[in-house]
């Protein structure tokens, strides 16, 4: 199960990587009409499928986190990875910090949050408050050209080998170096 935030590019990658599995679903969540109706016929071109859905955006109801968020209160129960690449940082610098408490409670042990634009300020401080409220979520960077954040959860579906690397890691280092190569992005 994926959850996209921000329908484009990445929602063609992750549909044809669905097709190629055979197997798992993406809801993508945007607030432009117009965007998600050009993604739709794009993807309807290359005969791939996404449940694309048009929400409203509305205040943030996070102080942590300000700006604003997707009205996107039918969530599945459970998700393997949730893409954030939205909203658009001009509403707010810090505007995808919400999608923190609005999703990562739903987040599989062992799924992923990937954030975008992870070079940006904004993103930089969401990226630091993420790591003081979600302490059972290992997040790196990825170099890439506008940075990328990815953020494992780790919890009881691992093997104690990962937690107890976790637990033996040096500050600043990540659980992918502490466990010698035990977990794989």
């Amino acid at each position: 199960m994926i959850v996209e935030f921000g329908s484009g590019v990445s929602t063609f990658v992750l549909a044809k990587c669905l097709e190629m599995n055979g197997t798992g679903r993406l809801i993508s969540f945007d607030h432009s009409p117009a965007f998600a109706e050009l993604t739709r016929r794009q993807l309807e071109r290359q005969r791939l499928s996404a449940d694309i859905r048009v929400v409203p955006l509305r205040p943030s109801e996070s102080a942590d986190h300000p700006g604003f968020w997707y009205d996107a209160n039918d969530l599945p129960h459970a998700i393997d990875l949730i893409i954030v690449d939205g909203p658009p940082a001009s509403l707010h610098p810090e505007t995808r910090g919400s999608a923190g408490p609005a999703t990562f409670a739903k987040l599989r042990n062992g799924g992923m949050v990937l954030l975008d634009d992870a070079h940006r300020s904004g993103e930089r401080k969401i990226l630091s408050r993420w790591r003081r409220a979600y302490p059972d979520i290992e997040f790196s960077n990825v170099d890439t050209m506008k940075g990328t954040v990815v953020g494992r959860r780790i919890g009881d579906g691992f093997s104690s080998e990962i937690r107890s690397a976790r637990q033996r890691s040096a500050p600043g280092e990540t659980i992918e170096t502490a466990a010698k190569g035990a977990l794989v992005l």
